[in-house]
């Protein structure tokens, strides 16, 4: 009973303070939604994506969540008039066709995007010559780290570095390196699986990361030791991991974009943010300038360079499928890995 005493006294505490607060009502300052294009032609085969994505509403002090724009009608056109419309092969991405426009040297390129009732363009992006890089290495470091536990752990990492020359131009020239990787992962055999396949990985693992360079901060007009990406290292090089590093040239207004978002992805942490610099980029509406808009359209020309990274190079790691403890399904079906193959890359020969 002096139990339900004081529950009964305490409900009725609550209900009393509960009648006695009025709402207040903040007028808080809601940002518009801000549009933001990510997007390139490139020199090798196509097809080529253009990403649009939108900031949603936030209030001062949240940040924005960004949404997947759809229903755009979006153009590449050249200098020349050759011409294509995209096609939105999924919610916010937009592709040429497979057999469509082309990036070429020299030829001059712009997006045109039809969006709710506007229309968005980029500025003209010149496609420049691109040199083949000279060759890549790789330096492999162990660190030590207090985890959350308080305890010393030791983790690899490995970072691919390129050497190359810049392209020749009179007002400087200027690169960007995008990377990609394969990796080689084994089955093993069970009840189930009496025949145990290889596969053959492909992953982006540069999402946040931006790396690019001008020969007008490089003494002469060689690059040595760029690094373009570091990863730590675990399962994916027991056997063999091969780098796919490509090589960009982009311009002067492609650079300062990509400088200052490298700038900012440290507080931002990815593109489709809207970062706290609000980026400029080569993107505006065609009827009011003054709209904020996001994002970078750009034409380069392209040269790829690959390394075979061995495991015993980088201390053989442990491999993720092993008797005990049970691996993933994936040990015993590795097709069910996203993009993966049991066709042997070209790396490997």
């Amino acid at each position: 009973m002096n139990q339900l005493k004081k529950i009964s006294s305490l409900l009725l505490v609550v209900f009393l303070f509960s009648t006695c607060l009025d709402e207040i009502a903040i007028d808080a300052p809601v940002s518009p939604p801000i549009l933001t294009v990510d997007g390139r032609i490139l020199s090798a085969p196509g097809p080529y994506s253009i990403f649009l994505t939108e900031s949603a509403q936030f209030t001062a002090g949240a940040a924005g969540i960004p949404d997947l724009v759809s229903g755009a009608i979006i153009k590449i056109r050249d200098d020349q008039g050759i011409e294509e419309t995209l096609v939105e092969s999924e919610a916010g991405e937009y592709r040429t066709a497979v057999d469509g426009i082309r990036g070429r040297v020299g030829r001059t390129y712009q997006i045109e995007i039809e969006l709710n009732g506007k229309t968005y363009s980029s500025e003209p992006e010149t496609m420049l010559p691109v040199v083949s890089a000279e060759s890549l290495e790789v330096e492999v470091a162990t660190n030590e780290e207090l985890n959350d536990a308080g305890n010393f752990v030791t983790s690899t990492a490995i970072t691919v570095l390129v050497n190359t020359n810049f392209p020749e131009g009179t007002d400087g020239s200027f690169l960007r390196w995008s990377t990609f990787g394969e990796y080689e992962y084994a089955e093993i055999g069970s009840q189930g699986n009496l025949n145990p396949q290889i596969c053959y990985i492909t992953e982006n693992i540069d999402f946040d990361n931006v790396v690019v360079a001008s020969s007008e901060e490089v003494a002469g007009d060689f690059l040595q030791k760029q690094p373009v990406i570091t990863r730590v290292v675990d399962f994916r090089f027991t056997a063999r991991y091969c780098f796919h590093v490509v090589q960009q040239s982009i311009t002067k207004n492609a650079y300062d974009f990509w400088s200052a978002v490298g700038a900012e992805f440290d507080r931002s942490g990815n593109i489709f943010e809207t970062p706290p610099g609000k980026i400029k980029g080569n993107i505006y509406n065609k009827a009011d300038e003054q709209e904020e808009v996001l994002g970078f359209f750009s034409a380069s020309a392209v040269d790829t360079i690959t390394i075979l990274v061995e495991g015993r190079e980088v201390g053989n790691p442990t491999p993720q499928c092993r008797p005990f403890p049970r691996g993933p399904e994936s040990c015993t079906n590795c097709l069910l890995i996203n993009n993966s193959t049991r066709i042997k890359p070209a790396c490997w020969e």
